[in-house]
């Protein structure tokens, strides 16, 4: 894949979410090996098993569940941290709900040149909900933040996490 300019929005089910909108009850066992190279000037790319983006408010994912491996590659980008990979959902913006979900594939981003957030259930995200989810591989993110259930709001509840994290001296881990 070749992002040359603009936002890319990459998943398995969809490449973006309108507020408001449910996914439920999707499973994904699509492995996902992809390259990115763009000029200078390129924005960077959200990438999920089942969304790339979930665009806030009051969207929710209901019984989700990613057993494939991803593994993405970004070169070139000029936003450092602007991209994002996940098991679930590339980028979440605040109030999206997540009941039930899954993630046990492996994700990583540990080939960049570019850095890249990189997450086992959201790759970044504010004020989002967990509740009785599941998180078991493994997060590679090379040179930048690597986190299991990122920015994670204060009503997650009933949530397991069991994730080995690997990556470079100096790194960041955050949860």
């Amino acid at each position: 894949v070749t992002a040359t300019a603009g936002l890319q929005d990459v998943a398995v089910v969809a490449g973006y979410t309108n507020n408001g909108a449910t996914i439920r009850n999707v499973a994904s066992n699509v492995t996902m090996k992809l390259d990115f190279e763009t000029d200078a000037t390129g924005t960077c790319v959200y990438i999920g098993a089942i969304a790339g983006r979930a665009r806030g408010g009051a969207d929710k994912l209901v019984d989700c569940v990613n057993t494939a491996d991803l593994t993405a590659t970004f070169t070139g980008f000029s936003a450092n941290g602007g991209c994002r990979l996940a098991g679930l959902v590339g980028h979440a913006y605040s109030g999206v709900t997540f009941t039930n979900c899954k993630n046990s594939g492996d994700i990583d981003s540990s080939k960049s040149n570019t850095q890249t957030l990189t997450g086992g259930m959201i790759g970044s995200g504010a004020s989002n909900i967990f509740t009785n989810c599941e998180l078991s591989g493994s997060v590679n993110g090379g040179s930048y933040v690597v986190g299991s259930y990122k920015s994670m709001g204060d009503g997650s509840t009933g949530n397991v996490m069991v994730v080995t994290v690997t990556g470079t001296a100096g790194q960041t881990i955050a949860y």
